[in-house]
C-alpha cells in the first residue's frame, strides 16, 4: 500500500480532551480572545487538556508564563526561540506601582501612600503582574472598608500574596518587609 508507514498514529489517553478544530476558530481578533477565554474555562472547569486540531498555519505563536520549571520537555523541544526577560529593577517597580495605584480609585479619593511607602513597596522584588494583583487586593479590600486605599490595605494584600507564594513555591523575600 503506497504511503504506508509514513504518518504518525497517536492516542493520547486522558479523560476528558476539548478538541478544538484552528479553522473553528474566528479570525476577529476580539471574538477570538473571548472563544480562547471560553475555551480555557471550560477545559479548567472539566480538568481537561486542549488539543488544537488541524493548527496548519503560518506565523508567530507567542506563550508567555512566569512558570517556566513547570514546561513539559516535549513542549519545550517545540519552541525555537525562548525570550528570557530580566527582573525589573527597583525604579521601574517604582513606576508600575504609582501607573497601578492611580487606577485604584474608590468612592472615597484616591490612594494615599506617601513616596517613602511607595519606595519601600519598590524593593520587594516583584513582577509588574503581582504588583498589580496586589493593589487590586488592597484596592478591594478598601472598597469593602468604604475607604481610600492605604498603605494597610496593601501591607494585608502582600501578607495575602506571601501566603500563597509560600504554598506554591516558597518565598523569604516577602517575609522580612513588614518585620
Amino acid at each position: 500500500m503506497s504511503g504506508k508507514d509514513r504518518g504518525l498514529m497517536m492516542m493520547l489517553q486522558t479523560s476528558p480532551l476539548s478538541v478544538i478544530l484552528s479553522r473553528e476558530l474566528l479570525y476577529n481578533t476580539v471574538v477570538l480572545e473571548d472563544q480562547l477565554q471560553q475555551i480555557f474555562t471550560i477545559a479548567k472547569t472539566r480538568n481537561a487538556l486542549i488539543l488544537l486540531d488541524e493548527a496548519d498555519f503560518e506565523g508567530v505563536i507567542f506563550l508567555t508564563t512566569n512558570q517556566t520549571s513547570n514546561f513539559n520537555p516535549a513542549i519545550l523541544s517545540r519552541i525555537h526561540i525562548i525570550v528570557d526577560y530580566p527582573t525589573l529593577k527597583q525604579d521601574q517597580r517604582r513606576g508600575i506601582w504609582r501607573s497601578s495605584l492611580v487606577r485604584a480609585l474608590t468612592a472615597k479619593n484616591p490612594p494615599c501612600l506617601s513616596e517613602d511607602e511607595i519606595s519601600k513597596l519598590s524593593e520587594l522584588d516583584l513582577n509588574g503582574r503581582q504588583i498589580n494583583n496586589i493593589v487590586s487586593a488592597a484596592h478591594a479590600l478598601a472598597t469593602v472598608k468604604k475607604k481610600q486605599v492605604r498603605h494597610g490595605h496593601i501591607e494585608k494584600a502582600v501578607k495575602f500574596s506571601q501566603k500563597f507564594m509560600e504554598k506554591v513555591k516558597g518565598t523569604k523575600q516577602l517575609n522580612s518587609y513588614f518585620n
